[in-house]
């Protein structure tokens, strides 16, 4: 008899495994009585299982049967701070031991978190076997335990759900689920250049951005409609092979319906300035402008140089200073284009001769203003700036531009007088 009741003394208390805990009735806290982690709580006898977090409750289910043969299992990622409260009874322990991961097809009992125990991305939520009397449940709910969606087994179509970081799975019941995710397809195609204007044997990369962000398949079949004049390769490398057009066609692999095109126009390099010839005085400057053609074309830094700096001088960035009396050729040049020439006449500085003001004399009263101009002779002289100037700003006043204020009883002459000295005047008196 004694040996009878041993037997079954130990029959009913299995030994634990070497990281298995056991837990009584109680309530236990996640990092600090149980660890954190994905969980698995098992039980020989019936027990419940509640889980909280925070002020919600996530999870209540109730595990093991009577029988050695009848062990069943809940899991669940447990955070620091979850309350765990265990209800069994009270020769009974509760198993649990840490888990180092899932099969997403293969999910039995359970709360799981996306972005650690399911990869975020679209899938599909399904029950893969049905071996329960009861309907099982699965829940979706967002990281603070409220619940998005849910399912049963007697569901004909698989619940389709995009899983983002913090969300929960929650598998009630006996039966198994599985989790598979969705093949994206490239919805949207975005294109760096909807159109290139290239040189002949220039180089320009094409790049194509590819969405959604978690398509599976983001490789780009690139074609071009004639490669006599540009071609590409599979990483949108455009090449320039001769004068014309092209149409370069980007599609997904993944999706032949999303699809971009590029206009591609080839053409010899070249510069084009503003002008293509230009008169300057001796001693003055002047500007000329240059762009290089095509529009894409890479190297398009200008170079300018004289064909005779005796006669006019230009510096890089196109400013050109007359020198003396004659004619010079001004280049615009860049790599692998065809220059632009610019034709610069210097013509020679042409001295003032005299200075003739519209009135000799006049009288103004006290206050009061008149208007004074100069001639400058010869009428193509270079350099007409006139300075003006009072004998007598008691009297009189002028600014400079000729204009004569009486300000005192008396007379004043105002002078007129040239850059190179020729001078004009006029008595004005102030009564």
């Amino acid at each position: 008899m004694s040996l009878v009741l041993l037997l079954l003394v130990f029959t009913a208390s299995p030994v634990l495994a070497a990281n298995e805990t056991p837990l009584k009735t109680g309530t236990y806290t996640a990092g600090t009585d149980v660890p954190e982690g994905l969980q698995q709580f098992s039980a020989w006898d019936p027990a419940t299982i509640e889980i909280k977090r925070g002020t919600a409750e996530l999870v209540s289910e109730t595990i093991g049967k009577a029988g050695a043969d009848a062990q069943s299992f809940f899991n669940a990622r447990l955070k620091a701070g979850d309350e765990i409260t265990i209800t069994t009874s009270e020769s009974a322990n509760v198993q649990i031991k840490p888990l180092e991961q899932i099969e997403l097809g293969n999910l039995p009992a359970g709360l799981y978190e996306a972005g650690i125990d399911i990869p975020e991305g679209t899938y599909s939520v399904f029950p893969s076997i049905l071996n329960s009397v009861t309907i099982t449940v699965v829940k979706i709910l967002d990281q603070n335990g409220v619940r998005i969606t849910s399912t049963h087994t007697d569901l004909d179509d698989p619940l389709e759900h995009t899983f983002t970081t913090g969300q929960l799975l929650l598998v009630t019941g006996t039966d198994i689920w599985g989790l598979t995710k969705k093949v994206q397809k490239p919805k949207t195609l975005v294109l760096s250049k909807s159109a290139l204007d290239l040189a002949i044997r220039q180089n320009y990369k094409v790049t194509a951005t590819v969405g959604p962000e978690d398509a599976a398949d983001k490789a780009i079949i690139w074609k071009s409609s004639n490669t006599k004049v540009a071609t590409v390769d599979a990483n949108g490398n455009v090449k320039g092979i001769a004068s014309g057009r092209a149409v370069l066609m980007a599609t997904a692999k993944g999706n032949a319906r999303v699809s971009k095109t590029v206009s591609v126009k080839v053409s010899p390099k070249t510069v084009k300035v503003s002008k293509t010839s230009i008169s300057v005085t001796a001693g003055k400057k002047t500007k000329l402008t240059a762009t290089v053609q095509p529009a894409d074309s890479t190297n398009k830094a200008v170079k300018w140089s004289s064909s005779n700096t005796k006669i006019a001088t230009v510096d890089s960035k196109g400013n050109v200073t007359a020198k003396a009396k004659g004619k010079a050729v001004i280049t615009a040049s860049a790599k692998d284009a065809k220059s632009a020439k610019i034709q610069v006449t210097v013509t020679p500085r042409v001295a003032a001769k005299s200075v003739k003001l519209n009135l000799t004399f006049a009288t103004v009263g006290k206050g009061k203003t008149v208007q004074l101009a100069a001639t400058v002779s010869p009428a193509n002289t270079t350099n007409k700036n006139i300075v003006w100037s009072s004998s007598n700003k008691k009297v009189a006043v002028v600014d400079s531009m000729g204009k004569v204020k009486a300000v005192g009883k008396g007379t004043a002459r105002i002078t007129a007088k040239t850059a190179n000295g020729k001078i004009g005047s006029a008595a004005i008196t102030v009564r």
